[in-house]
């Protein structure tokens, strides 16, 4: 099955997910606290216990 992409996605501008990476480093480098919903370092890990 294949699912045809999301017009969402062609309106964000290009390296969109670099940059909201770049922001929330900053903000992590100003001392605020930031969840991180998404495991990008160790996505075969899985979840901690």
């Amino acid at each position: 099955m294949e699912f045809a992409q999301s017009h969402l996605l062609d309106t964000l501008p290009k390296q969109f997910f670099a940059n909201l990476v770049a922001k929330v480093n900053q903000k992590i480098s100003e001392g605020v606290d930031v969840i991180n919903l998404h495991r990008q370092e160790y996505p075969e890990v899985g979840c901690r216990p």
